[in-house]
């Protein structure tokens, strides 16, 4: 008889209940454990009602041992029929019920109490009206609160930041990771946590062994054994899928974000435009910094605030009564073209292919640009994002006059935050893929850690899905182990196949005699090759095989044909050849 421990509550909190019965009506065929890596760890199982204390324990949200692993009871199915009063039990990882059931409060726009303490008590929002007296601001602008506070950090500081030390649940962390630029001030539930480290290092696996939460790098997780499956042999069943839907190769690669403290120095010579209105313009140029990216917002106006690249520079030109194109394609007309020594305030430059930028300079070392979406109005050193040409407008040239060299001598130190991007955004695919199998665009990439072109690139190429989907289901003998993180070496002699795939998911059956447990294996660019390979060599194999059976039967007609024009000729007389 097959025992499973039924247990009162859930095994994860603090203090949690400790009572225990042993169920002895659980099906062992009944008794199944899907799992499906970072997505599913469910467990099903049926019993039937034999009036023992732990039958009578089997409500939701109490816990059930199977397969030494805790499993919390989500749905209940009673049956009455046919006398025998059954239930049907479904059931998730415990890591995944305290994973929904949490909750993480690290935005910094509200203050808000729990049990006594306050957070966030410099925020602006979440004021009573006495609060708000005191603090003798009444205009409830609460920007400050709102940016965003991004950290480097790797998962291990990832879930330190989000998660405080829980009761009885524990973390382990296998490979090495890489940091990743996280935003820390947002409030997340915990399984948006694990989703956070998923979706910022794309390989990583999190498993759990009893109440240790595992996060893997993928070399980590995936360990060859020396499983061996071959079809017909080990298994009497495959199921193969090819899929192209998901692949992605081609996108507009966005640069990170960065950051400098920059310091004016005591004595600099430099191009500086002392026209009698060159500085109007720097300084209302500079009233748009800190406004964000909006594509298509106000354009051709005299206006402050967010818009895209074109927008900014038209309504900076308009603001002095000036009027330009509206868009990159049309501004670039608007101007002769000067070389990068001759750049002064009020000059545009552009980016190709397109063009598809642009930014204004504000005297001959900087420019500002509204650079793209998710990010601000800023200032930028022309020099570390170099324009590939410039032009001049007449009119703003007059407006500005004409630059002269100075130097200049400040006694002050003054050091001031600037954002900027590595590089300018540029279109990537990559050519491998798209020769294999067309072009298939995905929307616009902001990189992680990408700080050259060609560092972009390669981030690129590992989160792009640069081949179809090849995955393999294996039914496997009723009492075969499958191990999670494993790899097998798959070989389908009938079609010449032999490759290393990785375990992606199982539904086994830990306590049946007949039940047959099955695995699916998934694929890397090598496999989906090697799959090729093996039909393309079949194919040859047939086109060959026919090629010489055609030859044959052509062989033999002729030899026909030329008897009987033997026999024609020698009136029915068979020659001895």
């Amino acid at each position: 008889m097959t025992a499973l421990v039924v247990r009162q509550g859930t095994v994860w909190p603090k203090n949690a209940p400790t009572k225990t019965a042993i169920l002895q009506s659980a099906l062992p065929d009944s008794i199944t454990i899907q799992w499906e890596v970072n997505n599913t760890y469910q467990a099903q199982f049926t019993a039937w009602d034999d009036g023992s204390e732990a039958f009578s324990m089997l409500a939701v949200q109490n816990s059930v041992l199977i397969d030494g692993d805790w499993f919390v009871i989500k749905q209940l199915q009673p049956d009455y029929t046919g006398g025998v009063n059954t239930v049907e039990v479904t059931c998730n990882h415990l890591y995944l019920d305290w994973a929904s059931r949490n909750y993480s409060y690290y935005g910094n726009t509200m203050k808000w109490t729990m049990n006594g303490k306050a957070y966030n008590p410099d925020a602006s929002e979440g004021l009573t009206k006495d609060e708000v007296i005191a603090k003798g601001d009444t205009s409830s602008d609460s920007s400050s609160d709102n940016t965003e506070i991004i950290e480097s950090l790797d998962p291990k500081g990832v879930i330190e930041h989000f998660i405080s030390p829980q009761a009885n649940i524990t973390f382990s962390y296998h490979g090495d990771f890489g940091k990743r630029n996280i935003v820390t001030n947002q409030d997340l539930s915990f399984t948006d946590i694990l989703s956070l480290i998923t979706s910022n290092w794309a390989t990583a696996v999190i498993f759990p062994k009893g109440l240790d939460i595992g996060i893997y790098t993928s070399d980590a997780f995936y360990q060859n054994h020396g499983t061996r499956v071959d079809y017909l042999h080990d298994t009497p069943q495959m199921q193969l899928a090819y899929d192209t839907t998901s692949i992605t190769n081609g996108a507009r690669l966005i640069s990170p974000t960065a950051t400098e403290d920059v310091t004016t120095t005591t004595s600099t010579t430099e191009t500086v435009n002392t026209g009698s209105r060159a500085n109007e313009v720097i300084a209302f140029a500079e009233k748009q910094v800190g406004y964000p990216y909006v594509w298509g917002g106000p354009r051709g106006v005299d206006y402050i605030g967010g818009t895209d690249c074109s927008g900014l520079t038209s309504n900076i030109y308009k603001h002095f009564g000036i009027t330009i194109g509206l868009t990159t394609y049309t501004q670039c007309n608007d101007g002769t073209r000067i070389g990068r020594s001759e750049v002064q305030t009020g000059d545009l430059g552009f980016y190709n292919p397109g063009p598809h930028h642009v930014v204004m300079a504000l005297d001959n070392s900087r420019a500002i640009q509204q650079p793209q979406p998710g990010q601000k109005c800023n200032i930028f050193n022309i020099n570390s994002y170099e324009p590939d040409y410039w032009i001049r407008n007449s009119q703003m040239a007059a407006l500005v006059g004409a630059p002269t060299t100075a130097t200049e001598t400040d006694t002050e130190n003054n050091t001031k935050s600037i954002s900027y991007s590595y590089f300018t955004p540029f279109w990537y695919q990559n050519q491998t893929s798209v020769d294999r199998w067309g072009l298939f665009a995905t929307s616009d990439m902001t990189l992680s850690t990408a700080q050259t072109v060609d560092d972009a690139k390669k981030e690129a190429d590992s989160n792009f899905n640069l081949n179809p989907t090849f995955s393999l289901i294996a039914t496997f003998e009723s009492g075969e182990k499958i191990e999670p993180g494993d790899v097998a070496h798959i070989t389908i002699k009938s079609i010449g196949y032999s490759t290393d795939l990785k375990l992606v998911g199982y539904q086994i059956y830990p306590y049946s005699k007949s039940q047959q447990p099955t695995g699916t294996y998934n694929s890397n660019p090598t496999n989906i090759l090697d799959y090729q390979s093996a039909i393309n060599n079949r194919l040859d194999g047939s086109v060959k095989s026919l090629s010489s059976q055609l030859e044959a039967s052509t062989a033999n007609r002729q030899w026909i044909t030329r008897k009987a024009a033997e026999r024609g000729n020698t009136g029915g007389q068979e020659n001895a050849t």
